[in-house]
């Protein structure tokens, strides 16, 4: 049984203490993995969402162009296999 593989794309995350535009890490992190994204040089960016990262299924992500959660497209690819 091969069950599917697809590119889960992580949320990007703006607080005060995140790094300035293209100094930040996440920031260009994002601009590899989060569809459309591009770094605002004058807004400070965090993190790239550690929800689904760290495996926290409330996590939102982006699967083939629309918005969803990473528990619910498990859950549909689980019970599919």
């Amino acid at each position: 049984m091969t069950l599917p593989v697809f590119k889960i794309a992580p949320g990007i995350q703006s607080y005060d203490w995140g790094k300035r535009g293209s100094s930040s890490l996440a920031a260009q992190l994002a601009t590899e993995s989060v569809p459309d994204f591009e770094i605002d040089e004058n807004k400070t960016y965090a993190e790239v969402s550690r929800r689904m990262l760290a495996a926290r299924m409330s996590g939102q992500c982006c699967r083939s162009g629309g918005a969803c959660s990473l528990h619910g497209v498990l859950k549909r690819n689980l019970a599919a296999a």
